[in-house]
């Protein structure tokens, strides 16, 4: 059994991030009926704009694999700088 040091911080705060990705993907794609594409750019987009600076450039970085096209040069142009 782990202590309780050992289940928090950086590692437990990246699992809780990513399960509420998935929630929000499955939820909705399920209740809206949008395509993949459509629900991974919210996300993007909804990250690129997120309060929490770890949260941003975490999309950011997953941005930096697509190519220089205009729609994610556009999104990472309009992410707030703080």
């Amino acid at each position: 059994m782990l202590s309780n040091s050992l289940r928090s911080g950086p590692v437990r705060a990246g699992r809780t991030f990513a399960m509420r990705i998935l929630v929000l993907l499955l939820t909705a794609g399920c209740m809206a009926g949008q395509t993949a594409d459509e629900i991974a750019w919210r996300v993007l987009d909804h990250g690129a704009h997120d309060g929490n600076p770890i949260k941003r450039r975490k999309a950011i970085l997953a941005m930096s694999s697509l190519r220089p096209q205009p729609r994610p040069v556009a999104l990472i142009e309009g992410s707030p700088v703080r």
